[in-house]
């Protein structure tokens, strides 16, 4: 009787760990994921609700694919036509700390505008800086604060004439950074310079900069694909005070009240994973300047 329970013991081995692995399977298939017809049956989170086939829930809370469910044809996005890119080197951070401060607020005085070198800061790395969007850059401001700190500033958000900035300039120089821990970190940053209390140029990523910004339409083409998460870029609705809405796609300025504002770049992250959104449904990147008088 010993032998036989002991055979039946072993013979069960290869269906228990059958029936586990569809208990894994079965919540991953079952879960919402259709999206709506034609949804991507591999988003846990689900997509917009729907009758699609990608098991029995109703679309849950999350993205799982288009407005119209998941379009493996969806087009390749191409460069924008502007972009937004700002970069800080504040000076040393504490001794110990790898990390520049989560925020930033000094008054520095600019004493050379050049060129960018490979060797600056914000392109040769090492060093704790503040960074949103692109290295687009191309002139670099470096500054003393008052207490004789040396800072660099790099600046390209969109056509922001960096002629509107001098030798001797006093600046009011502010940025952020923050890391936002759910079950995987979500982050927002900005740099935003200022003279005498006037905005000059700002950028931020998941930061708004005072503005009201949503999606302003479908998805129009995927920036990333894979297995585990798709991204596609959609237009940006902004709004400032009681100024009407501006929808702009990716590469494009309009006025928004005072500012003139750019959509680096806005994308709707579709994610089963985590490794791709870093803990959020959109992304984006937006600049501001305030707008020249004619």
């Amino acid at each position: 009787m010993l032998l036989v329970g002991n055979m039946k013991h072993r013979t069960s081995l290869p269906i228990l760990a059958t029936l586990f692995t569809l208990l894994l399977v079965l919540p991953a298939c079952d879960d919402g994921g259709g999206g709506g017809e034609g949804g991507d049956p591999t988003a846990s989170s689900g997509g917009a609700g729907g009758t699609g086939a990608g098991g029995t829930g109703a679309g849950g809370t999350g993205a799982g694919g288009t407005e119209n469910g998941w379009d493996p044809d969806m087009q390749q996005c191409g460069e924008p036509a502007r972009s937004v890119g700002a970069c800080l080197y504040p000076g040393p951070s504490p001794a110990g700390s790898e990390d520049p401060p989560s925020t930033f607020a000094k008054t520095a005085t600019v004493v050379a505008i050049r060129l960018h070198s490979d060797q600056d800061y914000c392109f040769a790395g090492g060093a704790p800086l503040y960074w949103v969007g692109a290295r687009n850059f191309e002139t670099v401001l470096d500054l003393v604060d008052e207490e004789g700190t040396e800072i660099n500033l790099s600046l390209g958000v969109g056509d922001f004439d960096m002629g509107e900035l001098a030798v001797g300039d006093v600046l009011q120089i502010e940025a952020s950074h923050y890391l936002e821990y759910e079950i995987i970190p979500t982050e927002t940053s900005s740099i935003r310079v200022s003279r005498d209390g006037q905005l000059l140029v700002a950028a931020g990523s998941n930061d708004p900069l005072g503005l009201n910004v949503s999606k302003g339409g479908p998805s129009t083409c995927r920036v990333w694909t894979d297995y585990v998460c798709s991204i596609e870029r959609a237009p940006m609705a902004v709004q400032a005070g009681d100024a009407s809405e501006v929808t702009l796609d990716a590469g494009e300025s309009a006025e928004v009240g005072d500012l003139t504002v750019i959509n680096h770049r806005f994308h709707s992250i579709y994610d089963i994973t985590g490794s791709c959104n870093f803990g959020t449904d959109v992304e984006y990147v937006i600049g501001a300047y305030t707008t020249p008088s004619p």
